[in-house]
C-alpha cells in the first residue's frame, strides 16, 4: 500500500516537473530577441536540444527516485512493524513507575495515605501482569499485543498517580 502511494507521488512529481520545465524552455525561446533568434529552424533547433536536455534531466530525477524508494520502503516497513508491539519497553517503562512509586510509598509516614498508594500500586501491579499475560499468550494476535499495551499503559498511570499522592502526604 504504501509503495503503491510512493510510486504514484513520485510519477506526479516527475510529470509535473517535466511540464514545467518545458513551458519554461518554451516561454524562453517565443521571448528571446531577434538578435538571439536569427531563424525560425535556429529557435526549433534551439526547443528541440532544450527538450533532450529536460528528457536526460528527468530520466536522471526518475532513477534517483527510484533508487531512493528503494532505500526508504525497507526502512519503513521494517520502523511500522517495530513500532507496532512495542510491548517490552512498555512494560519496562510501568515496571519503573511502580519502583518509583514504591519507593515514595515507603518514605511515607500516614497510614490511612499509605494504604490509598498502596492500592494504587497494587493496581498498577495487577494491570501490568494483566498486559505480560496477554503479550506471551495472545490468543487473538495482534489485538492482544495492543491490549498489552494499553494495559501496560495504565498500569504505568496508575503508578504515576500513587507517586502523585504520595508527593502530596
Amino acid at each position: 500500500m504504501a509503495e503503491r502511494r510512493l510510486a504514484a507521488i513520485l510519477n506526479t512529481l516527475t510529470a509535473d516537473m517535466v511540464g514545467y520545465s518545458r513551458l519554461s524552455l518554451l516561454v524562453q525561446n517565443v521571448h528571446s530577441s531577434p538578435s538571439q533568434q536569427n531563424t525560425k529552424a535556429d529557435a526549433g533547433a534551439k526547443l528541440v536540444r532544450s527538450m533532450q536536455v529536460v528528457e536526460q534531466s528527468t530520466e536522471e530525477i526518475m532513477r534517483k527516485a527510484i533508487s531512493g524508494a528503494i532505500i526508504v520502503l525497507p526502512l519503513l516497513t521494517a520502523a511500522q512493524g517495530a513500532w507496532a508491539f512495542d510491548c517490552s519497553n512498555r512494560f519496562a517503562l510501568a515496571e519503573t513507575a511502580i519502583a518509583d512509586a514504591t519507593a515514595a510509598m515507603e518514605k511515607m509516614n500516614g497510614a490511612i495515605a499509605k494504604g490509598l498508594v498502596h492500592t494504587l500500586i497494587d493496581d498498577a501491579k495487577m494491570k501490568l501482569h494483566s498486559a505480560k499475560h496477554n503479550h506471551e499468550k495472545p490468543a487473538a494476535g495482534k489485538y492482544d499485543h495492543g491490549r498489552a499495551i494499553a494495559k501496560a499503559n495504565a498500569a504505568e498511570g496508575y503508578a504515576r498517580a500513587a507517586l502523585l499522592l504520595a508527593s502530596k502526604y
